[in-house]
């Protein structure tokens, strides 16, 4: 089954943690949410339309500010396949 990713109106999501503590700080940014099924440019897209640089998806979760942190665990939720809602 092919996912677009790109096609937010799919995806939504019913929990996003608030904390970086969610993230792994032994990797990067791009290494934690880069998934083999998903195309480089579609990837660098979204995380283009997320406000991320490709220095940024260079960088470890304590480098970080916390609002980064949320839109990277936004973003890793939705690279997730299933459905969620968003709550807030």
């Amino acid at each position: 089954m092919k996912i677009d990713y790109l096609n937010y109106e799919e995806k939504k999501l019913l929990f996003v943690p608030q904390s970086i503590a969610y993230l792994d700080p032994l990797m990067t940014i791009e290494d934690q949410l880069m998934r083999k099924d998903i195309n480089k440019q579609d990837f660098l897209k979204v995380m283009d339309t997320l406000g991320f640089t490709k220095a940024d998806l260079g960088k470890y979760p304590f480098q970080l500010s916390g609002g980064m942190a949320r839109r990277v665990l936004i973003a890793k939720y939705n690279f997730i396949k299933s459905r969620f809602n968003n709550c807030r």
